[in-house]
């Protein structure tokens, strides 16, 4: 073929390609959208899926229908995502746990955070708080660190599971504090909270929504917040980086993202629509409740969001060697 016919099938190639994927923006969504949660129902992954999926709905014109794909914190749903076709037909609500963390605890995890995904939006973070048991002498994360130092392995943290951003913040604390507490899993909120109340565990790193009562009750004394910022929630209580463990940043975040090679035009559409959703009272009412703090980003944004993250934490975790399989 000679040069001016190479010339001229590249260009009709080329148009070729930005007419589909005009057209693919067009015609999208034309049958609905699988939206796949990683997590049982109930939980806050699962509120914040069907709130966003039923505005997405909406504003799309195409069902959203959400599924639970629970397993492995989150993995085993999340990977069922990463070998979906990708055409925007196949969505999920990431997570710290599914992208940030998950890496560094499963060696044969069957999907890259960053490679497999296409992303979407950040949707909001979480604030955690570090609450201890009032029969622990302290009232400060000085106070505490003291304690722990001199009582090595006498305090006991609760969380929701291994591998939990719960107990991934107990390691960072024993880390940055240089302190020994011991992790205590339960299979869910419920009997680690019973327990914690009990006095039967004497720290804990849970949501500020659920420990809300009990701090203002007085039947848990709060020490700091896990998050970089303070949170609106509570905003008198400082962060733990703020109270003296520098680099604290055990964050719980959100985010929309879909298997790799979605069409440009097809991830912005999901982009502005979901950017949109997350303006809906309903939506907003959804956040507040799990004390979560809308965060939007674009698809670019979000990608090094995410590498920063999985970085972060693969630091942490390789040191304290934790490992789930």
């Amino acid at each position: 073929m000679n040069p001016a016919r190479k010339l001229s099938a590249f260009i009709l190639l080329a148009a070729g390609l930005l007419g589909w994927q005009g057209a693919s923006a067009q015609a999208y969504p034309a049958k609905p959208i699988q939206w796949i949660s990683p997590w049982t129902a109930g939980g806050g992954n699962d509120i914040l899926s069907r709130a966003l999926a039923e505005q997405l709905a909406s504003r799309l014109g195409q069902p959203v229908v959400v599924e639970n794909r629970p397993g492995a914190t989150g993995t085993i749903g999340t990977a069922q995502v990463a070998r979906a076709a990708p055409d925007g037909y196949t969505l999920t609500l990431a997570s710290a746990a599914t992208h940030a963390t998950a890496p560094a605890i499963y060696s044969k995890l069957t999907y890259d955070p960053v490679k497999d995904f296409t992303p979407i939006t950040l949707v909001a973070t979480v604030a955690n708080v570090l609450v201890i048991h009032p029969s622990v002498p302290a009232h400060n994360l000085k106070e505490l660190i003291a304690y722990a130092k001199a009582n090595p392995n006498k305090l006991n943290f609760s969380s929701v599971g291994a591998g939990s951003i719960q107990h991934l913040s107990g390691v960072m604390f024993n880390q940055l504090a240089g302190v020994q507490t011991a992790h205590v899993p339960y299979k869910g909120t419920a009997p680690a909270v019973v327990d914690l109340l009990a006095g039967r565990v004497q720290m804990a790193f849970e949501s500020l929504p659920t420990m809300l009562p009990h701090i203002r009750s007085g039947a848990l004394r709060a020490i700091g917040v896990t998050t970089p910022k303070r949170s609106a929630v509570l905003p008198e209580l400082p962060t733990l980086a703020e109270a003296g463990l520098q680099g604290f940043d055990a964050s719980l975040w959100y985010a929309v993202m879909g298997p790799v090679g979605i069409p440009q035009p097809v991830v912005k559409v999901l982009h502005d629509t979901v950017v949109a959703s997350l303006q809906s009272p309903e939506v907003m009412r959804r956040l507040s409740e799990q004390g979560a703090e809308l965060a939007t980003s674009s698809p670019q944004e979000l990608a090094e969001f995410v590498r920063k993250d999985t970085e972060k934490w693969s630091g942490f975790i390789k040191r304290a060697g934790v490992t789930l399989d």
